[in-house]
């Protein structure tokens, strides 16, 4: 099966142009396999360069970037219509994956590569033969700890747990689930560092084969979870310089309600929302200005009602969420005054739909049902 037969002659010379490079064999040529096959579509992309073979590259059509429209199309085409439904696809990329040093280009084979592994109900995997794929097995594994970029090293993970998605419940790749526990579990900080993520990918994918090996994943659970060396742990001069950011962002929440822009708005304060949410404390250093923040927003009857409600809706995560926090700064009474104002003012048409008073009132239940009724009541009577 010659190479040509997959990027044909009369493409070639738009190939060179874009720097996409191509294989050339005549039809009898049989070349030399590193994996010790001898059949010509065996591990293309593997075989050594002797001979007749000619490797002038495949990284192009990955990577290149280009100015005219009908060369990126007939790149695509002969990546999708030809390369990447031929044997040569998985090895070809597997190669790009190990040798290149681009590390986009790299980062990209990765992507492909699991795409490779799961297409077709993962038919062109099945038919690469057994050697071959233990081979790949085995690389994916040392590659993926010395890979220098995060990304990339992170789409690796994600072809380790793709093909340990169809591999293991075959018992196929019996090592894998051991090898992953023991170096995340390694001296090294990077090492356990990627072993878990890949772990982590691989469980997002399948669970049903790691029934036996769960006591383990349980223990290392609990040890990572007091990594000395984790990064997020030890941080903390990031988290100052993050906390320093928050009053800048009501100023361009304020700013993007100022301009009716409710896209901008909705973003803002989905990421309000998620810093509410999430352990570290960001946000609690300056929560009194946010909560008075929301409040105004949601008595501000010059603004659009959907506007209004997204900041009462901010102020409810608030109170779900940092009412240890609110009792302390003593905010109660303020949320609780503004609250009411905003529900005696906007009385809904329809008391069944979302209005600015209804989410007045949510939030006051909120706030009952949160703190106790000897932190509430006080502030509703006096």
């Amino acid at each position: 099966m010659g190479i040509y037969e997959i990027f044909p002659g009369y493409i070639a010379p738009a190939f060179q142009a874009i720097s996409v490079f191509c294989l050339s064999l005549p039809k009898n040529q049989i070349g030399t396999n590193i994996f010790g096959g001898a059949q010509p579509f065996e591990g293309l992309g593997f075989l050594n360069l002797s001979g007749d073979w000619a490797l002038v590259g495949l990284h192009g059509p990955l990577y290149t970037p280009l100015s005219a429209q009908d060369g990126i199309s007939l790149a695509t085409r002969a990546l999708n219509k030809q390369f990447y439904r031929s044997l040569l696809a998985i090895p070809g990329l597997f190669k790009i994956l190990t040798t290149c040093a681009t590390p986009a280009v790299r980062q990209l084979s990765a992507v492909e590569l699991r795409k490779r592994v799961s297409a077709g109900k993962r038919k062109q995997w099945k038919k690469l033969q057994s050697s071959m794929r233990d081979i790949i097995k085995s690389r994916l594994l040392k590659i993926i700890t010395t890979e220098p970029v995060a990304i990339t090293q992170h789409a690796i993970a994600r072809v380790i747990s793709e093909i340990g998605k169809y591999e293991l419940p075959e018992k196929a790749w019996p090592q894998l689930l051991g090898l992953l526990i023991k170096a995340s579990d390694s001296p090294v900080a990077h090492e356990r560092e990627v072993a878990i993520f890949t772990l982590s990918n691989l469980m997002d994918t399948f669970i049903d084969s790691f029934a036996e090996s769960l006591p383990q994943i349980y223990s290392l659970l609990a040890k990572t979870l007091q990594d000395p060396e984790s990064l997020e742990a030890d941080e903390e001069s990031s988290i100052v310089t993050f906390q320093a950011m928050i009053p800048q962002m009501s100023v361009v929440m304020g700013q993007t309600l100022e301009a009716s822009d409710e896209s901008g708005a909705k973003k803002c304060f989905d990421t309000v929302e998620t810093l509410l949410i999430i352990e570290v404390p960001l946000i609690n250093s300056h929560l009194a200005q946010l909560v008075q923040f929301n409040a105004t927003i949601g008595n501000n009857k010059a603004l659009d009602e959907s506007q209004r409600i997204m900041a009462l809706n901010c102020l409810l995560w608030t109170i779900k969420f940092k009412k240890s926090n609110i009792a302390s700064l003593e905010l109660i009474k303020p949320i609780v005054d503004s609250l009411i104002t905003i529900g005696a003012k906007d009385k809904p048409k329809d008391p069944k739909d979302d209005s600015v008073a209804r989410t007045a009132f949510q939030c006051l239940d909120a706030l009952s049902t949160t703190l106790s009724p000897q932190a509430v009541f006080p502030a509703l009577y006096a």
